[in-house]
This record gives C-alpha cells, sequence and structure tokens, in this order.
C-alpha cells in the first residue's frame, strides 16, 4: 500500500469517510518509523485547513511585531489542529489510544517539573496514550523552527527527575518510558 493511498484515506477519515484499522496501522507504523514516508503521510492538506495570514517579508517588512506575534501563533494553531486530527485518526479511541495535548513532565509527587538552569517547565504538545502506557511525544513546529534548545530542556528535565506526565482521565502519574524521545513534526 502506497504512502499516497494511506494519506488518501486518512484525510477521508478525518473528512468523514472511513479508514480500515489495517490503514491505521500502516499509518501508525510509519509515524513511528520516521523518514520520508511519514513526512510525505503528515504533508497531507486537511480540508483547506490553511490559515490566510500575513507573513514577514525579509529587510523592510512594514508588518508590527505584535500583529506579526499574533501571526504566528495562528499559524501554530493551525499546524497544531492538523497533527491533532492525524493523530486522533492514526491512534483511534476504539483501539484504546488517547490523545492529549498540552501535557507538562512532571516529577515522581506530580508537580510540575522544573528545569534547573532555566527555571522553566516543559509541555509537550501531543502525547498518546495506549491504556497507562506512553507511546508517542510529538512536538509540532514550523518548517524552519529549530527545536534543539527546547529538546535538551526536555532531557535534562527528565534526566533530573522530571519522567511523569499525569494523566489527565485517572490523574494517576505515567512514567515516561526509557527509550521514548519527543518526535518533532515540521508543517508550513
Amino acid at each position: 500500500m502506497s504512502v499516497a493511498s494511506i494519506a488518501a484515506r486518512q484525510l477521508r477519515r478525518l473528512t468523514g469517510g472511513e479508514v480500515g484499522s489495517a490503514e491505521r496501522k500502516v499509518g501508525r507504523e510509519l509515524f513511528t518509523k520516521g523518514g520520508n514516508e511519514a513526512e510525505a503521510l503528515l504533508g497531507v492538506d486537511i480540508g483547506g485547513a490553511k490559515a490566510a495570514l500575513p507573513r514577514k517579508r525579509g529587510k523592510g517588512h512594514t508588518m508590527p511585531t505584535d500583529q506579526l506575534m499574533l501571526a504566528n501563533k495562528a499559524r501554530g494553531y493551525r499546524r497544531e489542529g492538523i497533527i491533532e486530527k492525524l493523530l486522533k485518526a492514526l491512534f483511534p479511541k476504539e483501539e484504546n489510544f488517547r490523545v492529549y495535548g498540552e501535557q507538562y513532565l512532571r516529577d515522581r509527587f506530580g508537580n510540575i517539573a522544573i528545569h534547573d538552569a532555566t527555571h522553566e517547565s516543559r509541555r509537550i504538545d501531543f502525547l498518546v496514550l495506549k491504556g497507562k502506557e506512553i507511546v508517542q511525544s510529538v512536538e509540532v513546529t514550523g518548517e524552519e523552527v529549530s527545536k534543539a534548545a527546547q529538546l535538551q530542556k526536555e532531557m535534562d528535565i527528565r534526566k533530573h527527575g522530571g519522567r511523569y506526565v499525569l494523566d489527565p482521565e485517572s490523574g494517576e502519574l505515567l512514567r515516561w518510558p526509557a527509550g521514548l524521545k519527543t518526535r518533532v513534526v515540521r508543517l508550513k
């Protein structure tokens, strides 16, 4: 099955069509594996969700800073909406998956974990849980944005005890799996 057919099926699923469990399984495997095939899958334009927003035009642009910040924020919300729909299609509730946005790393007592040097916390854009296990961690960003410092901060926080997240449904602390790394997904 080609990535294009999976993407088409995902698009139908996201817009109300039906997608079978076999396609979801292949889609999950591609998402987990990453690489060019996964990028092609994630590059699907979902139902005209692109916002018509002003862009910075380089030297001499006339857009006020606050207007540019609002435009960037709107683009970020659009990207997160696309990825949330994709994750919910790939990891459906019917198969015991749950997708949650904006989850803080926490210490073993349930407190929001704080980075020693920066005194900042780390909130993961999306977590995918299966039962009581964290199976995916996803950070959504633009194509040209570096997330190196943010991911380093996340690793530092986890190294110093921030290895838990709070299950929003049960209130239970879930331990971060040792080998799980946050996947950065880049969209326009």
